[in-house]
C-alpha cells in the first residue's frame, strides 16, 4: 500500500532532515509496501518490498527534487509490528514500525547512512493518490540484458539486430507487468 510522508520527529511537513550528514528540507515524501510475493509461505508470512522516498531541497533558492530513498526488504515481527532491513547484511537502512489504521509510525534504525537513528517517521494510507512520474519507474529495471551465446560471434551485425529484435518484442510486455506491479503495490490492503 502506498502512504504519503506526514510527519518528521512529530513535525509536519515541509521538516529539515540529515540524511547521509547533508541536511535537506523534505517537502513531500512516501513509503510503499509491496505485499510479500508468492514464494511467502501459507500463513501469508514472508517478506514484501518497501522503498521509502523523500523530495525537497538542499537550499532555499533550490527546486524542489528528489533527495534520497531506501529499497529494502520488510517483514511482520507480530500483527501490525514491521521489521524493515536486510536480514543477511548490516549494511543499508534499518527501521522498525508500527501499523495502526490508516497510519505508519517508523523509527530509524541506522544502518547505510541514511538516516540517524532514532529518527521518526509518520505516514497517513494514500493508495487513491495518482501515482506520479516520481514512482511510475519503481520497478521497471530496465531491459534485459542479453548476450550472443557464442561469444566470437557478439560483433556480428545479424546477431546485434537479432537481440535488438528479441528485446523489442518483449518490452511492450515487460512494461505492462512493471505498471501491474506497482498498480498492485500501490493499492494493496496491508
Amino acid at each position: 500500500m502506498f502512504y504519503l510522508l506526514s510527519h518528521i520527529d512529530d513535525g509536519p511537513l515541509p521538516h529539515e532532515l540529515l540524511i547521509d550528514s547533508t541536511r535537506y528540507l523534505v517537502m513531500r515524501g512516501g513509503l510503499l509496501l509491496e505485499p510479500p510475493g508468492p514464494e511467502s509461505d501459507a500463513s501469508g508470512e514472508g517478506e514484501g518490498q518497501s522503498i521509502i522516498q523523500f523530495f525537497g531541497r538542499t537550499g532555499a533558492k533550490d527546486e524542489p527534487r528528489f533527495l534520497a530513498s531506501s529499497s529494502e526488504s520488510y517483514r511482520w515481527k507480530t500483527r501490525g509490528q514491521l521489521d524493515i532491513s536486510r536480514v543477511v547484511s548490516q549494511r543499508g537502512a534499518r527501521f522498525t514500525g508500527l501499523v495502526e489504521g490508516e497510519t505508519v509510525q517508523l523509527v530509524a534504525g541506522g544502518g547505510g547512512r541514511f538516516l540517524a537513528p532514532g529518527t521518526r517517521l509518520g505516514f497517513v494510507a494514500a493508495p487513491n493518490e495518482p501515482i506520479t512520474s516520481d514512482w511510475s519507474q519503481t520497478f521497471d529495471f530496465g531491459p534485459p540484458q542479453v548476450t550472443a551465446v557464442d561469444p566470437s560471434s557478439k560483433d556480428s551485425p545479424l546477431v546485434q539486430d537479432a537481440i535488438r529484435q528479441f528485446v523489442a518484442t518483449r518490452e511492450p510486455d515487460r512494461h505492462r507487468t512493471v505498471r501491474a506491479r506497482l498498480e498492485n503495490a500501490w493499492r494493496a490492503p496491508v
